[in-house]
């Protein structure tokens, strides 16, 4: 499997997972000039911007690693342009990274809430 269809079938993987947590998808894949945030969803009155990082192993370190501070400039200045285009700047919302490591047909989730700050 190569490593875009890898990570197709972690972010589809995240999105079942965090649908099966009672997590309302609002958005996948959603891009601006600013970059790129993986999924929107929503749980209670918090938005979520969500990274996926997906991997077969954590032998190079621990997936959420990859995301590093300039990563995670790019996410939160996308997710602000999400904010201000739908008038919700004064949403309460979070940053979290789900790890997603295949195991045959199935995959092992970390979801790591609050991962970083804005």
């Amino acid at each position: 499997m190569d490593n875009k269809s890898l990570g197709s079938r972690g972010e589809e993987a995240a999105a079942v997972y965090l649908m099966r947590h009672g997590y309302e998808i609002l958005e996948r894949n959603f891009r601006v000039s600013t970059g790129e945030i993986d999924i929107v969803a929503v749980t209670g009155d918090t938005l979520v911007f969500a990274e996926v990082k997906t991997r077969r192993s954590d032998a190079c370190g621990q997936p959420a690693q990859a995301v590093d501070y300039r990563k995670q400039q790019k996410i939160v200045r996308t997710a602000e342009w999400y904010l201000r285009q739908r008038h919700e700047e004064m949403c309460p919302c979070r940053f979290d990274v789900l790890e997603v490591y295949p195991q045959g047909n199935t995959c092992r989730i970390r979801h790591i809430e609050g991962a970083f700050e804005a």
